[in-house]
Formats: C-alpha cells, sequence, structure tokens
C-alpha cells in the first residue's frame, strides 16, 4: 500500500459514479514486474540525457529502461532506500534521488548519500526539483537546498519550515510553488522575496496539495485532495470547471506538454486531458487497467508516460489506433468486414452473431430469428455493401439481406434463396454485383441476373468463388477469384494470370486509387494495373507478408495493405516518382492484433479506416500520424574482452566518467577478442530500431540492419580500429553522425623493430 507511515494525511475515500456507456479503447503500453520493473508502485519518473527512462518505486528501488531492458538499483548496490518518492538528473548528469531515507546522488558507478549526518535533519524526502546548479528538496518538514554537494535548509517562512512539502514548482515567472500535505499551496517570489499562501480559508478546495503545472495562459494550475483549481498572474482563485466530478478527486500530477494539452492524473478515476477546449478521460473502461495515476512524464520523443498505483507504467501510444472489442459491448471479437452508413453509423458483422450497430456510446446487436420474418436470414454475414440511396445490402452465408428504412428483408426471388455471398460492390451505374461461392450475379431493379459470361468458367464440382469486385475507369468489372483475376467488358471476358505478368493465385481485394489505376491483393503480394501492364511488389520491395488480406486506400493518397503480420503502408505519390516507400505497423504502433481478415476493411467519411481483426474492430485515424524527427539516442554501453573474462580496463588509461569506456585502450597482440555492447533508445517504438556497425581498419561496408545490440570481433590483426555505430528510429531515421571508438592491437615484440 502507499508511503505515508508516519502521517495520516492521505487517509480520505474517494466515491465515484460510472455510467454504462460504451466507447472505444485507447491504446496503452503496460511495463509491470512481468516486463522486468521491480514493483509495481511506480511514484516518480524521469529521463536522463542518454534517453533511458528511470521509475522511482514503492520499495523496489529505482529502475532504468532503455526501451529494450530494465535495470534495477536498490539499497544492496548503494541506494539509501528503496522507497522512491522523486527522480531528477542534476546539472553534472547525475541521477539524485529523494527517498524516505535521505537523498543519493548516482554518477553511473558509486553513490553519494545525503540524510541526518549531512544536514538533512528531516530525511523524508518527497519531492526534488532541479533549478540551475541547485536542486529544492521537498522533506516531511521543510525545505532544503542541495548545492555544491552541501545540504542547506530553507527557512524564510514560518508555516513552509514546518510544512510537509509534498511537490515543488517554478513557473514561467520564475517563482517557486510549494504544495504541503496540511498547508495548502506556498508561492515563493525570489525577487520580493516574499511568500502568497493558498489554502482552504481563500480559496482552495482543501488543504492538501498534490501538483501544479502552468497551462497555456499562464495561469498555474493546483491538484488537491478533492479537486483542482486555478491561480491567475494576480493570484486570484477559480475553479477548473472544465473538469467535472471534482467532488473529493485527488489529482495526483499534473503536465502540460508540448502540444498545449493539459495532462491530469487522479487517485481513483484515471486520466483526463483537456485540449482544444475539449475534455476526454482515460480510465479502466477505455484503455487503463488501473485508474490511480501517481505520477505523469513526457519523454523527448513527445510519448506520455504514467506511474500507477499497481499497475507499473503506462507509455500512451496516442490514438492512431483505436478499438472495439467484447469489453466495449460487442458480442464477438471475430470480425469479418466493416462500414459506415449514411449517418455515421459504424456496421460491424460478427463471426456467427449477426450485426453490430456502433452509433456514438450506443451498440445495438442484430441476430437471426426464426421467429421474424424481418430478421437477418443467418448470423454468418462476410460483406456489407451501404449503397448511395442509404440502403444497406448484406452478403451472408444463406443469401442476401437488404436493409431499409428499420427493416431487414431477404431477397427470396429466383432460386437466390440461399447462395453464400462473399461479396458485393456498387458500379457508377448503381448496379450491385454480387459475388458468390457459385459465381457472379448483377442486382438491378430488383432483380439478380446470373453473369453467363464468368460463370461459364466454373466447372461443374469445383466451388467459383467471387472474393471481391471492383469497376476500371472504363466501366469494366473486375472479378477477383481463386486462380487470379477476370475482366467483364461488354458481356465478353478476359482472364489475367501468369502469361500477363500476374498471378494465378487467390486475389482477395481490388482497390482504385486517384490515378484510376488498380491495385490487386494476392497470395503473393500485391499488383498495380495501370491499363498497359501490371508491376508486383512483394517482401522483396519491402512488404512486411506476400499474404495479402485486405487493400484500402486512404485521403493521404496510400495504400493500406491489411496482412497477418500487421499492416503495411504504400506511399503511393513515391510510388508514382519510381520510389517504394513502405512503413509498417504493428501492436507497438497500437495493432490490436496483427492478423486482419480478408476485405474487412472501410472508409468512413472523416478518412477513419474500419479494420476487421481476429481480436475486435480496428480503428486506424491517419490523422493522428505521427513521423518521429528524434534520431535514436546511440550509445557503446560496454566493451568486453574475450566475453568479459578478462579485464579490459587493465590496457586502458582509466574509464571515462562520461562514457564508462575504456580510455585509450591498447591491447596485447592475444587480447584479440572484443564484444562491443550498445543501444540506441527510441521509446516510441523501441522494437523497430536497427542499428548498422563497422570496424574501420577491417570492414569496407556497413553492416546490414539487424535488431542485435552487441558486435563481437575475434582474432583481431594488429593495427588500429575504430567501430562505428549508428541506429535507427522507428521511422527510419538514421544518426546523422556514428558513435566512434578508436583502439589499438599491438604487433608482438618479434614483429617490430628493434
Amino acid at each position: 500500500m502507499i508511503f505515508f507511515k508516519k502521517n495520516s494525511y492521505l487517509l480520505f475515500f474517494i466515491c465515484i459514479y460510472y455510467t454504462s456507456a460504451f466507447s472505444q479503447t485507447y491504446n496503452f503500453k503496460n511495463y509491470n514486474t512481468d516486463q522486468g520493473l521491480p514493483q509495481s508502485q511506480v511514484l516518480s519518473m524521469t529521463q536522463d540525457y542518454k534517453g533511458n527512462m528511470w521509475f522511482g518505486t514503492n520499495g523496489g528501488g529505482a529502475s532504468k529502461f532503455d526501451g529494450n531492458k530494465f535495470t534495477t538499483i536498490s539499497d544492496n548496490d548503494g541506494l539509501i532506500n528503496n522507497v522512491v518518492f522523486s527522480i531528477i538528473e542534476n546539472h553534472k548528469n547525475q541521477m539524485v534521488f529523494g527517498t524516505s531515507k535521505g537523498i543519493s546522488v548516482f554518477d553511473g558507478i558509486k553513490f553519494k548519500n545525503y540524510n541526518e549526518k549531512q544536514g538533512l535533519t528531516n530525511s523524508w524526502v518527497f519531492k526534488l526539483l532541479q533549478d540551475g546548479d541547485k536542486a529544492w528538496i521537498g522533506t516531511q518538514e521543510g525545505v532544503y537546498i542541495l548545492e555544491n554537494e552541501k545540504i542547506r535548509r530553507f527557512t524564510f517562512d514560518k508555516i513552509l519550515n514546518t510544512a510537509a512539502v509534498f511537490s515543488i514548482f517554478i513557473d514561467s515567472e520564475k517563482k517557486i510553488w510549494f504544495g504541503t500535505l496540511n498547508d495548502g499551496a506556498i508561492c515563493f517570489d525570489p525577487t520580493t522575496k516574499s511568500f502568497t499562501h493558498f489554502n482552504k480559508n481563500n480559496g482552495l478546495q482543501q488543504d492538501l496539495v498534490f501538483s501544479f503545472q502552468e497551462n497555456k495562459e499562464k495561469e498555474v494550475l493546483v491538484g488537491t485532495v478533492a479537486g483542482a483549481i486555478i491561480i491567475n498572474r494576480n493570484n486570484k482563485i477559480r475553479n477548473c470547471d472544465y473538469i467535472p466530478l471534482q467532488f473529493n478527486v485527488g489529482f495526483r500530477s499534473m503536465l502540460s506538454s508540448s502540444k498545449n494539452e493539459e495532462w491530469h492524473g487522479t487517485f481513483d478515476i484515471g486520466l483526463y486531458r483537456f485540449s482544444n477546449k475539449v475534455l476526454k478521460q482515460f480510465n479502466a473502461l477505455n484503455g487503463l487497467t488501473n485508474n490511480t495515476i501517481m505520477c505523469l512524464f513526457e519523454d523527448r520523443e513527445n510519448n506520455l508516460w504514467l506511474g500507477t498505483d499497481g499497475s507499473g507504467v503506462y507509455k500512451f501510444v496516442g490514438e492512431q489506433f483505436t478499438s472495439y472489442t467484447i469489453k466495449n459491448g460487442l458480442t464477438d471479437n471475430y470480425i469479418n468486414a466493416t462500414a459506415e452508413d449514411n449517418s455515421g453509423a459504424y456496421w460491424v458483422a460478427l463471426r456467427n452473431n449477426g450485426i453490430a450497430i456502433i452509433e456514438g456510446t450506443k451498440i445495438t446487436s442484430h441476430t437471426f430469428n426464426t421467429a421474424n420474418i424481418n430478421a437477418i436470414p443467418d448470423n454468418e454475414i462476410l460483406t456489407i455493401l451501404p449503397v448511395k440511396d442509404g440502403r444497406i445490402f448484406l452478403g451472408t452465408k444463406d443469401g442476401l439481406c437488404i436493409y431499409e428504412k428499420g427493416v431487414f428483408k431477404t431477397y427470396s426471388e429466383n432460386n437466390f434463396r440461399h447462395k453464400y455471398i462473399l461479396s458485393l460492390f456498387e458500379d457508377s451505374k448503381n448496379n450491385i454485383w454480387i459475388g458468390t461461392n457459385d459465381g457472379l450475379f448483377k442486382y438491378s431493379n430488383g432483380l439478380i441476373n446470373n453473369i453467363q459470361a464468368v460463370n461459364a468458367l466454373k466447372k461443374s464440382d469445383i466451388n467459383f468463388s467471387i472474393f471481391c469486385i471492383n469497376e476500371d475507369k472504363n466501366g469494366s468489372i473486375w472479378v477477383g477469384t481463386e486462380n487470379g483475376v477476370i475482366q467483364l467488358k461488354n458481356d465478353e471476358i478476359t482472364f489475367y494470370s501468369e502469361a500477363n505478368n500476374f498471378t494465378k493465385k487467390r486475389i482477395l481485394s481490388i482497390v482504385k486509387d486517384k490515378k484510376q489505376n488498380l491495385w490487386f491483393g494476392t497470395e503473393e503480394g500485391i499488383f498495380n494495373y495501370n491499363y498497359l501492364n501490371f508491376k508486383k511488389i512483394s517482401q522483396k520491395n519491402g512488404l512486411s507478408s506476400t499474404f495479402i488480406n485486405f487493400l484500402q486506400t486512404d485521403n493521404q493518397n496510400r495504400l493500406l495493405i491489411g496482412t497477418n503480420t500487421g499492416i503495411d503502408i504504400l506511399d503511393l505519390t513515391a510510388f508514382y516518382n519510381s520510389k517504394i516507400e513502405i512503413k509498417h505497423l504493428g501492436k507497438e504502433d497500437g495493432l490490436l492484433n496483427l492478423e486482419s481478415n480478408y476485405n474487412s476493411s472501410s472508409i468512413d467519411k472523416d478518412g477513419r479506416i474500419l479494420i476487421g481483426t481476429i481480436s475486435g474492430l480496428e480503428i486506424y485515424d491517419p490523422k493522428f500520424d505521427k513521423y518521429n524527427v528524434k534520431e535514436a539516442n546511440t550509445s557503446i554501453t560496454s566493451i568486453k574482452l574475450f566475453f568479459g573474462q578478462e579485464d579490459i580496463s587493465k590496457f586502458s588509461n582509466g574509464i571515462d566518467s562520461v562514457s564508462f569506456l575504456p580510455k585509450n585502450l591498447k591491447l596485447p597482440f592475444n587480447k584479440n577478442h572484443i564484444t562491443f555492447q550498445f543501444i540506441g533508445i527510441s521509446l516510441t517504438a523501441p522494437e523497430k530500431v536497427r542499428y548498422q556497425y563497422k570496424l574501420v581498419g577491417l570492414d569496407n561496408d556497413w553492416t546490414p540492419p539487424t535488431s542485435r545490440t552487441e558486435a563481437t570481433y575475434s582474432s583481431l590483426p594488429p593495427g588500429t580500429y575504430t567501430f562505428l555505430l549508428k541506429a535507427m528510429n522507428n521511422d527510419g531515421l538514421w544518426n546523422k553522425e556514428p558513435v566512434a571508438y578508436e583502439f589499438t592491437i599491438s604487433p608482438p615484440w618479434y614483429s617490430t623493430w628493434w
């Protein structure tokens, strides 16, 4: 449980009512003890100059995270105590930890500790804040300053002198704010050397103050145990009325982001974001699993991190992907098809569970019912087609169903009642084309006709499945089958296969781009058709998989490619300029599941892409795509001789105090087996970081990109070498300047001139 053993300041109850409305789930990546965090209650966090995230825990010490692994330091290593309330990096790039038994300063090798013996008369340290070359210290009894490796007490206000100081904040006017556990908020103006007190008697909800932040109007937000208030530059107090449900809600942490977004972490109702006058709540109902947010931090790549009370750390992946699953009100997670109707509602076909209609926070389900002649004919709906006149066509395993004016009607004319429908398409003349496992049909003026020209290809004992249909710029209908594609033009057909530089394998998707050229998703990659020839793109060109489940163009002139290994995005502008640029999206980007279903995508009126997966409905919003302009923070972390079996430092002039690598390394000729370990820290999607390296003096070229974080060279001949290393971030941005390390291997004495 939480940490106040000597105080009863936090013994309060928080009550809140949740509505039963459904909403989509947002993506938060969780790191907890299973991933290497030493303890699940995270009280503090920061990022060092090398890019590592540091997390202070409630009993597990402090842990460093480089994107790949956690490295924990505790009292066994020299940390003064394992309850770490606060972490900062000082002006010397040393890590400073505020704990329940004092302060530890860590230079990367050794600790220097401060407690009562060093002048910290109260060693219960709640808050540290770096201010130039000094650090402010908030303790259980008063404020101290750490400067020039010495502690001194800040004793200029009689209330502050005895107050339990939980938070410290410096605003844009360089005023220093102190949040206390029983004496409200105290503001110190260094210019006038004056103090201003804010408490329950003059406007605060309560005198227990957890957090401060400054909004874009340069007003100070104060988070208390019973809500948030705003103090303007004239020290006037008003309620933070854009955040509802504040009664007895503890605002434990606050953050103003680089995007001018206000983030508010609460004790019991999750996280609030206030941006562009819109308030959004994130909690256990839509992405988090823990509603108690202890601390917030924005890293150098503008990722938001959340420390929780019992669920470790979350990284907010963003709103690029959101999802609906059984947790959000669907009756099944396997999504066969998606579409948006004219009113903006989402239609979602659920495997063996009929249709779900999502309208805002309301989800309505429709299933097969033998007692209702107007029910859908089958619970397995494979394709959905909203048409221009507002009707919705549903293709099921048991025929065609049309939804009109609130009523489902099953088509039963011309022996078409029990057809297994795989695809639907509306052409430029408002004809509805129907692909089945028994060939191609056309619905026009209320009647369905057999397309004899196409269906004549059907063999008597083999299904003739039509998986997808589209229309080209000339009005020809293209039909994707099990064994290639058919073009229907003026009742005449042309079959395209390997003889046309195409494929004879299954075609699951056909789309048309802005140039009116066709794209085909097949079992061996994608093909572009410009009405002259086919051009193939496969794994050789950067696709993550050759088995294509769906294709979908977006409003940014890109082609989304659904596979069983995630989503690839092809830049069509670059493609038509003779460049193939493919970006891959996976779980690290927020995907619910890597495997999408065939022909399951659609685009809504706002440009969002709806994707059916085996784990729920995925919604991709391209407007939240961000290009990571920050290079990976790349460094060599260690150099080992014979895999660390020999002490490499005895062949150097000591250890560099910044890089912690051997200085002026000069190895004997028989000490020539060397391993470099390294890291490129890019926390947006660490799984995508790649490396290239070469040893100048041995290698002529850079290695191919790799995810390995070490390189070994054995049996190196005498000579002078330079190891060069560079890393690529998640968006393909490489370090402009490689990291370099030079060393020498001496020749044997008998090979030298006497």
